[in-house]
């Protein structure tokens, strides 16, 4: 894999509280650990912790990975493919690579 092939992720710079984490695994490791065949598909590229969360709003046109979201308390809502979804806790939303999405608190 080669840094070409290497997606680049599209991260939140929605601002965190005290408790709140974000977390963004540096490239130069992605690449590396994406080269190997046990992780190669199956690689975290970043994650984040988003308590009290009212407001916080992404959108992402043309993804090149993979995200996962797990709302753990509150309200929000989706936009997938033309429609506007409710997301409550307990929820857990999954983005394909490609698929365009928005989504907010």
């Amino acid at each position: 894999m080669d840094s070409s092939d290497v997606p680049v992720i599209e991260t939140s710079q929605w601002p965190l509280p005290r408790d709140g984490r974000r977390i963004v695994v540096p490239q130069a490791l992605i690449q590396t650990l994406g080269a190997h065949p046990l992780c190669g598909d199956c690689l975290p590229h970043g994650v984040g912790y988003y308590p009290r969360a009212a407001g916080h709003q992404m959108g992402r046109a043309s993804p090149r990975d993979h995200l996962l979201i797990y709302c753990v308390a509150g309200r929000g809502e989706v936009d997938l493919g033309g429609d506007t979804h409710p997301v409550g806790p307990g929820d857990v939303l999954l983005f394909r690579e490609g698929q365009p999405h928005r989504y907010r608190a």
